[in-house]
């Protein structure tokens, strides 16, 4: 007894065809949805926190007390004010050496702040004109 099987009509074939294009369209947007989305947020974000490095950067309580022997303490309440106010999980401060001095995670004191990619701060000093690097050297951190 052998049971033979129906072949699909041709608008059944079409319509599985159909719903596969279907959902690889879907599959595709949605992809391509989640990268648009991924990028977006680093921007945004990005932008948040380097305005914040650079706010920090700029405020005479840190460029004053950098060098002086307990500057933990008084960078402490910069360094909360600024988590606070920004919403940041967390705040660093590390000296020229990449020494941490002071840091809203008590763990990370006085280790080597990591950097990263070595690649990421070469194309940012690329990206320096020459008069940028001479305004840059006008201003040190310390």
């Amino acid at each position: 007894m052998f049971v033979r099987r129906r072949r699909p009509t041709l608008a059944g074939e079409m319509l599985i065809l159909q719903l596969a294009i279907v959902l690889v369209v879907l599959f595709a947007v949605g992809a391509i949805s989640l990268a648009q989305s991924a990028a977006t947020f680093d921007r945004v974000e990005g932008r948040r926190v380097t305005a914040l490095a650079e706010q920090l950067a700029w405020n005479p309580l840190p460029r004053a007390q950098i060098d002086r022997p307990a500057p933990r303490e008084v960078l402490a309440p910069l360094v909360h004010s600024a988590l606070t106010q920004s919403g940041v999980t967390s705040v660093t401060v590390a000296d020229v050496h990449g020494k941490i001095i002071s840091s809203t995670n008590t763990t990370l004191l006085d280790s080597d702040l990591p950097l990263g990619d070595p690649g990421v701060a070469q194309a940012a000093l690329g990206s320096t004109t020459r008069s940028q690097a001479r305004r840059l050297e006008r201003h040190p951190c310390r």
